[in-house]
């Protein structure tokens, strides 16, 4: 009875890098190196290594290191490396050390005197003890697996979120950029600006406008008309004191209006009085669709 009260089913039961590795079905080295990074973080005790007789394959003799596992800790860090490399076999992992245990308590320990009930009471509460251990250390590692997939979901919703808040700088940028060209044209460079520059920076605002329909609104709104093929302002708008153009020289010597800083927020202005009037009439339109009272205010 003494033997059976002082056996200890993990004391010689030993299990190696290698063994892990074929019941994950990884490669043995992929499993050393989660252990030497498990080790180095401190998750694990650093097991022994020792040779292993084996076979290459050539079928010549060949030692393989292996790192050995053995004892109580050494059960529970297998269970660490198998939640890191392949979690879904914790369980086949749990199933291996039992078979160990209870191969080796077949060989070693004498059986109890089943006729004593004292001692029968006590082997049955052992052979308990250690099923129950088993499923708990099984539970636990899979705890730690579970957590380490919510450490990765975790990991990732944060990358979404950065991704998002990145993508809405971006936005900002662009949405800035008009206001940062304008500054550079007009105040650090003094530059007047012609009009496809003027369209441009407008674009950056007003995505619809077009060199077409902003050429069209100067000419509806009589700020512009056409003169020997050119598009010049009209008076009073072409005068210094308003101070809204300025005539320039080009490369080829023909003349051609620009707008100053003066005139260009002035017609920004107005193109964004122009651009709400748009809006609101085509939000009147489509409500007015929808009711089916086009034809009847048509009419």
């Amino acid at each position: 009875m003494s033997n059976l009260m002082n056996f200890d089913p993990l004391a010689t039961v030993t299990m190696n890098s290698r063994e892990i590795a074929d019941i994950l079905k990884v490669r043995h080295d992929s499993v050393k190196r989660a252990i030497e990074r498990l080790a180095e973080r401190g998750a694990i005790v650093q097991p022994p290594m020792v040779d292993e007789a084996g076979t290459d394959a050539m079928g010549r003799p060949r030692d393989t290191q292996v790192y050995v596992f053995s004892g109580k800790k050494g059960r529970n860090d297998t269970y660490t490396v198998v939640a890191q490399l392949c979690p879904e076999f914790t369980a086949a992992i749990v199933e291996r050390w039992l078979e160990l245990e209870e191969g080796l308590k077949t060989k070693s320990p004498p059986l109890p005197n089943f006729e004593d009930p004292a001692e029968a009471a006590m082997a049955w509460a052992e052979q308990y003890r250690a099923k129950t251990l088993a499923i708990a250390q099984a539970d636990e590692a899979q705890a730690l697996a579970d957590r380490r997939r919510g450490y990765i979901q975790q990991y990732k919703a944060q990358a979404v979120e950065y991704e998002k808040e990145l993508t809405q700088q971006d936005r900002t940028i662009k949405a800035l950029e008009p206001a940062k060209q304008f500054t550079q044209t007009f105040v650090e460079r003094d530059e007047d600006m012609g009009f496809r520059e003027v369209v441009k920076m407008l674009k950056g605002k007003f995505s619809t406008i077009t060199e077409t329909s902003f050429r069209e609104f100067l000419v509806k709104s009589g700020f512009q008309y056409k003169l020997a093929g050119k598009y010049v302002p009209k008076e009073p708008y072409d005068s210094n004191a308003r101070g809204l153009f300025r005539p320039t020289v080009n490369s080829f010597g023909d003349k051609e209006w620009k707008f100053t800083r003066k005139g260009f927020l002035w017609i920004s202005e107005l193109w964004e009085g122009e651009e709400k009037q748009r809006v609101a009439t085509q939000r009147a339109r489509a409500m007015i669709r929808s009711h089916g009272l086009f034809n009847k205010v048509g009419a």
